[in-house]
């Protein structure tokens, strides 16, 4: 075939409501999100769901067993478990509480199936199967600076920290472990401090190349709107990090004035004051951008005493030779022009889908920020009934549903659909299989050069005789990924031999024609050990979905294409 026209819908999303509040103007080089009545600002080519909400006070998450996302609330006392079984972006909800009465939870660690976690006094493991978790180090000084984050390194360590109890103070000599990293063996014994003079180091995350502690810091406050600057730290067994004497090598904080800074370790990276960096990760997935890899994000919740506000952003750090060079915003938005914000980002999480997830305490939220180049594709095929509206919408459902979808016109050898509903349906029915073979090839062919769509993830779905299509067109393409068939007739059961692709089969109860091949369909998806599940829809005729004679059903149909692909195909 020299030429297939094609009527081509690539998965942008529709049209959101305006925002209630957004910037006057979006920053250069950025896209616009509008969601939760706002406007968050991404990299082109990025984008943003909410992952889940109504999580109040979320903060630290960590990626536990079978790829569940663990959050801790600390204001409620409770760690819960999130699940998106069905990969579609979005957490299924209600969340489940894993534990709960706890004293202000925050950091979570896993080494295999084993949960380690952090209450503002204690560290504490819970065991798979467990209900009760065992203390492992208990009398963590309480008060100040509340967070506690706890970290297994590759070393198969584990480092605690403990912020200042104050702005700017000498701590008691029994708070040893304030402003301070300290590492213990698993068990909780061995207690030592690695790192100290880190008034309040929330981000913890091992260098997956080096495997180096980093470790970001929020300084002091009360010098002014730029002094001192916030600090991303390469922690060194040993080291003195400044405080409360010093903020930077040969830097003395007004209260000690006298004091030797020659001896502080010096930071990778520092970055705006009063920032408040919280959450850091390493992109270790390989959805984003090839230029991605190995670099780091980092959270800003945000200042309180700035003239003009900061932070409430996710900024990426760059990295060379694993060292920190620089930062840019990421995601910003949640700070308002008026000195508000709606959000204030907290911790991060990379998925293993590659999606990059941000806790959000202030609107009780967790956001997913994905990258959307490239997206699974579906080959939507024509009803008998030629190229009409019904297929139109229908890809551009698909697209909206979050795949490059593009809908061939298998008649374009007879100069495109005829005016004529019968004359078109007249050309479809004499069609000849292998030309109809031959023009869906050549439109996967061509979706697999778009750069909106992944080359390895295409599926197919066709309705009625295009049903019967996309069930045939499964036989002949062993690089199909997925195919649907929409009450559409069976091939032979020597064909069916041939499929590889997984198969998915929505037919109508009042159907009888369909129907009656069923039996011989089914048989030989048997003896061949195919994967194709089916579902007949009650109370239905042949069309239901184009029809929708009952739309609940036409829904609960397409619900389940949809989480088909997604399976699949992947998101």
């Amino acid at each position: 075939m020299n030429r297939l026209l094609v009527l081509a819908s690539v998965g942008l999303a529709c049209r959101a409501p305006a925002a209630e509040n957004p910037p006057s103007s979006p920053p250069g080089g950025q896209d616009t999100v509008v969601i939760a009545g706002h406007a968050l600002y991404v990299p082109r080519g990025f984008t943003v769901n909410l992952f889940a909400e109504g999580l109040n006070g979320v903060r630290y998450l960590a990626l536990g067993p079978g790829g569940a996302v663990y959050a801790s609330l600390p204001s409620g006392g409770q760690i819960v478990r999130l699940v998106d079984a069905n990969r579609d972006g979005v957490a299924d909800a209600p969340a489940q509480v894993v534990l709960s009465g706890l004293n202000a939870p925050f950091g979570i660690t896993f080494r295999g199936d084993t949960m380690y976690f952090a209450e503002e006094t204690t560290v504490k493991r819970l065991d798979p199967g467990a209900a009760t978790p065992l203390s492992l180090v208990s009398g963590l000084p309480s008060g100040g600076h509340g967070t506690r984050t706890v970290v297994i390194g590759p070393d198969n360590l584990m480092y605690v920290a403990v912020g200042s109890s104050c702005n700017e103070c000498v701590e008691l000599a029994g708070d040893s472990m304030r402003a301070a990293v300290t590492r213990f063996n698993l068990d909780g014994s061995g207690g030592r401090i690695f790192a100290r003079g880190l008034r309040n180091s929330v981000g913890l995350a091992f260098h997956p190349t080096t495997g180096e502690l980093w470790a970001n810091n929020n300084d002091r406050d009360n010098l002014g709107d730029n002094v001192p600057p916030e600090h991303l730290n390469i922690l060194k067994d040993g080291k003195w990090y400044g405080w409360p004497q010093c903020y930077l090598p040969n830097q003395p904080n007004p209260e000690f004035a006298g004091a030797d800074c020659s001896g502080v370790e010096p930071p990778g990276l520092t970055v705006q004051a009063h920032s408040a960096p919280l959450g850091l990760a390493f992109y270790t997935g390989a959805r984003f951008p090839a230029d991605y890899a190995g670099d780091a994000f980092m959270t800003y919740h945000g200042s309180w005493n700035r003239s003009v506000p900061t932070g409430a952003k996710v900024v990426r750090v760059h990295v060379q030779n694993g060292r920190p060079v620089s930062v840019e915003d990421f995601v910003t938005g949640w700070q308002l022009a008026n000195g508000s914000r709606w959000g204030r980002p907290v911790g991060l999480l990379v998925l293993p889908d590659g999606a990059l997830l941000v806790s959000d305490d202030a609107g009780d939220r967790i956001w997913r920020v994905s990258y959307k180049d490239s997206a699974p594709a579906v080959v939507v095929i024509l009803e008998i009934f030629w190229m009409s509206d019904f297929i139109r919408q229908t890809a551009e459902q698909v697209a909206k549903d979050g795949f490059v979808a593009i809908a061939p016109d298998l008649l374009s050898h007879h100069g495109g659909t005829p005016p004529s509903a019968d004359d078109a349906r007249k050309l479809i029915a004499a069609l000849a299989p292998d030309t109809v073979t031959q023009d869906l090839d050549a439109t996967v062919a061509y979706v697999k050069r778009l750069k909106a769509a992944r080359p390895d993830r295409v599926g197919v779905i066709g309705f009625c005789w295009g049903g019967g299509q996309s069930f045939r067109y499964a036989t002949n393409n062993p690089s199909l990924g997925a195919f649907v068939v929409c009450y559409g007739p069976g091939p032979d059961a020597v064909s069916i031999a041939r499929i590889r692709a997984k198969g998915l089969g929505v037919y109508a109860e009042n159907d009888a024609r369909i129907n009656a091949g069923w039996a011989d369909v089914d048989a030989a998806i048997r003896t061949y050990h195919k994967t194709y599940r089916h579902t007949v829809y009650p109370g239905v005729g042949h069309g239901f979905l184009r029809t929708r004679e009952k739309p609940e059903v036409a829904d609960s149909a397409w619900k389940a294409v949809v989480e088909f692909f997604r399976e699949s195909l992947g998101r």
